[in-house]
């Protein structure tokens, strides 16, 4: 998605993250540059993001920026919405595979995952209870019917 760049409107990787996704409700760049590198695996595993070297958007064939977000959030809004198996929408599927297996690993002994609900701002949700989300915020027909959660 990203690629090296000297133009004068590149900036390090995790700073287009931060800007071109829009994922943090924050603007401490290190706390994203810190987030990213341990998402990826801790320090040494990507080079962009270690190097800091400035990138710009890849662009398409057509010489045009490619709009990756707009894309991803139209495959999302399917996934979610419509049909989580058959999504209805054009994405570069084959373009998904090569970034989900460039990404795989192993969970390793020991390794803390953790579990997030989206709650209102500033609300913490307490441990006890993060079990099976309430059937007032459950919606249907993404694998499981109305009301009804995994357990």
């Amino acid at each position: 998605m990203y690629e090296p760049s000297d133009a004068p409107s590149a900036r390090p990787i995790h700073e287009r993250v931060a800007h071109d996704w829009e994922l943090f409700t924050f603007d401490d760049l290190e706390l994203v540059h810190g987030f990213l590198e341990a998402a990826l695996g801790g320090q040494g595993v990507y080079e962009l993001l270690d190097s800091r070297e400035p990138v710009l958007p890849r662009y398409d064939e057509d010489g045009v920026a490619a709009d990756h977000k707009s894309r991803w959030d139209e495959f999302r809004t399917a996934l979610i919405a419509q049909n989580r198996y058959f999504p209805a929408v054009d994405f570069d599927l084959q373009y998904l595979r090569q970034l989900v297996e460039a990404n795989l690993g192993t969970i390793v002994p020991g390794l803390q995952l953790y579990r997030a609900r989206a709650v209102s701002v500033g609300d913490r949700l307490p441990m006890d209870k993060m079990g099976v989300p309430p059937a007032n915020r459950v919606s249907g027909g993404r694998g499981n019917p109305v009301e009804l959660s995994p357990r």
